[in-house]
């Protein structure tokens, strides 16, 4: 039967002594603590990140749809005032055709209502910047 020596590690652990061992087996725990511990943070700061993110995009979703509300609103505001404009250019036009037909013919004002108005858009035309 062999002698067993102190310090001599036994069978299947080659030459390290057992205070190697322990040391080893130490070292590869806290590095699979450390590991563990990363790998926690990590998750964390991504768990962070997606809640962050979240809250965001709800504020900028409430803020589109305040600021869609608000262009909405004066889009319709735009179209009645333009409509009440017209209506009311119309009734202007008409007033002052109908004033001045009991002064002079009413194919005559006309004619000189059609000629004014296109005189002024022609003018408009020619003197708007060119893109």
């Amino acid at each position: 039967m062999p002698k067993k020596g102190k310090g001599k590690s036994l069978g299947g652990l080659g030459d390290i002594p057992f205070g190697g061992v322990f040391k080893i087996l130490e070292s590869v725990g806290e590095l699979s603590q450390s590991y563990i511990k990363q790998k926690y943070r990590v998750e964390e700061k991504i768990e962070e990140f997606r809640e962050d993110t979240e809250k965001k995009i709800e504020e900028v979703r409430k803020e589109a749809v305040k600021t869609a509300y608000e262009a909405k609103k004066a889009l319709l505001r735009t179209i009645v005032e333009a409509i009440l404009v017209s209506t009311g250019l119309v009734s202007l036009v008409v007033g002052a055709i109908l004033w001045v037909k009991v002064y002079v013919p009413l194919h005559v004002v006309l004619m000189g209502y059609g000629l004014v108005v296109t005189i002024v858009v022609l003018l408009q035309m020619k003197t708007a910047p060119q893109n």
